[in-house]
C-alpha cells in the first residue's frame, strides 16, 4: 500500500510540474486547455482519494463512519468550507445517532 501511494504522490507531483511549466512558457496553446489539464488533474486526484477511503473503510470496518459525498466539490472550494463543514457536522452527528441506537 506504502509504494502506490508513493507512486500517486510521485505521479501527482510530475501532472503538476507539468502543467507549471506549460503555464510558463509563450506557445499557442488557447488558455482554456490549461484549465482543462487543471481540471482533469483535481477530478483525478479527487477520485483517487475518494477510492482509498472507501477502501480504507472497508478494511477498518469502523463503527462509526460519516460518509459525506463530495461530488459537488472540489479540491480548490475553499469558499465553500463553512457549507462542507456543515454538512459533515450534520452526517457525522447523524452517524453518531444511528451508533448510539444500535448499541442500546
Amino acid at each position: 500500500m506504502t509504494k502506490i501511494m508513493q507512486w500517486a504522490m510521485a505521479a501527482t507531483l510530475i501532472f503538476c510540474g507539468a502543467m507549471m511549466l506549460t503555464s510558463c512558457s509563450n506557445d499557442d496553446n488557447p488558455a482554456g486547455q490549461q484549465d482543462e489539464y487543471a481540471g482533469l488533474l483535481s477530478r483525478t486526484s479527487s477520485l483517487m482519494i475518494r477510492q482509498n477511503s472507501i477502501l480504507m473503510a472497508k478494511l477498518t470496518n469502523p463503527d462509526i463512519l460519516a460518509d459525506i459525498q463530495m461530488t459537488r466539490y472540489g479540491s480548490f472550494d475553499y469558499h465553500k468550507s463553512e457549507k462542507i463543514i456543515a454538512i459533515g457536522r450534520l452526517k457525522t452527528a447523524l452517524a453518531i445517532s444511528k451508533y448510539e441506537h444500535l448499541i442500546v
